[in-house]
């Protein structure tokens, strides 16, 4: 967990610095450009004000997106060091539930071989009691066993504890990246439109 904690703070640090930039953006977005400049009126502007505008806007939201990817870049690295130390414990499940099942195919073996047994248990009372003796260390295994998977589960929980935050930031992240990919395609269809107007007013 300590290890976790450094990047865990940095990571929503910059979580609640990208919600402020996005809320800004999308603040800005909304009729007029001209973001961090005194408010213009759009129509106003001429052909090149508005197409320097929507550039300069476009240049800080591609900033904004390579941020973004960075964020997920960064996130994406402890997400994979929690499922790399996962994939051990889920081998090591593996081989605990293959033993398992091997032990309970012996019990089931056993249990019938008794069932057998009581029928002529008044004959058979010297076998009756070997084959408990025989029972007896599959049963000091089979604890054995519980207490290992009980270890292994609760090793398990604490992964899972540990990747929540990250699986929540990075749902996060993909929606602001969403968002920008909405703020985006406005710019372009703006672009364009500034492009067909240029190209009216040329000829």
């Amino acid at each position: 967990m300590r290890k976790i904690a450094g990047p865990l703070t940095m990571l929503l640090l910059l979580a609640s610095v990208t919600s402020a930039k996005a809320l800004d953006v999308s603040t800005s977005s909304s009729g007029k450009l001209g973001a961090g400049s005194q408010p213009v009126d759009w129509e106003k502007m001429s052909i090149e004000q508005k197409a320097q505008s929507i550039e300069e806007r476009r240049r800080i939201l591609d900033g904004q997106r390579h941020e973004l990817e960075e964020k997920r870049l960064t996130l994406d690295q402890p997400r994979h060091e929690i499922e790399t130390r996962r994939f051990p414990l889920q081998q090591k499940r593996i081989l605990l539930d293959q033993e398992s099942a091997q032990l309970q195919d012996e019990f089931s073996k056993l249990d019938e071989r008794r069932q057998s047994l009581d029928q002529r248990r008044l004959e058979l009372d010297q076998e009756y009691h070997k084959l408990d003796t025989e029972k007896q260390p599959l049963n000091q295994r089979r604890l054995a066993l519980e207490k290992r998977r009980h270890e292994l589960e609760s090793e398990w929980r604490k992964l899972d504890a540990e990747k929540m935050p990250y699986e929540q930031q990075r749902l996060e992240l993909d929606e602001q990246w969403r968002l920008s990919d909405l703020q985006r395609l406005e710019l372009e269809k703006q672009r364009r439109r500034l492009e067909s107007e240029k190209s009216g007013g040329a000829k």
